[in-house]
This record gives structure tokens, sequence and C-alpha cells, in this order.
């Protein structure tokens, strides 16, 4: 799991439960993507709320992963 502590204290993560055992105070939790099974490609997708293809595979469980690892990436 990766934090991003700003200057002011605020810190930012990819939500897992594991954070609740950290005791950070009251969290603010906004939805980074969306995964969702493609129809047409016939394959897992996760896009940002602006659309962005972030991911995508057959396999959901990896399809997770690639999400988190981006989106980490770009804490």
């Amino acid at each position: 799991m990766k934090l991003k502590i700003g200057s002011n204290g605020e810190v930012t993560a990819v939500y897992s439960d594991r954070l609740r055992d950290l005791h950070l105070g009251p969290m603010e939790v906004k939805r980074a993507s969306n995964v969702e099974f493609d129809h047409q490609t016939q394959l897992w997708q996760a896009r940002t709320p602006e659309g962005e293809l972030i991911a995508a595979g057959p396999n959901r469980d990896d399809v997770i992963k690639e999400e988190v690892r981006v989106i980490e990436s770009r804490l």
C-alpha cells in the first residue's frame, strides 16, 4: 500500500481495509476508477471517471491489480 502525505498532513492512498488499522482519522473516499465488463470487447476494463482506460484484460483480478498499480503511480 502506497501512502502520500501532503505538507498539510493529508494522507492520500488507494483504499484498502488495512487503512482503518492505521487510525489516520476521518476518511473521505472518492472513486478513482471503475471496473466493468465490456460486452463488445469481452474484456474487463478499468476506467477513470473521465473515461480514460487504465487497464483491460480477460481476468478481473489482474485488471484490478493493474488498476491499483496505475492509480498508485499517480499519487
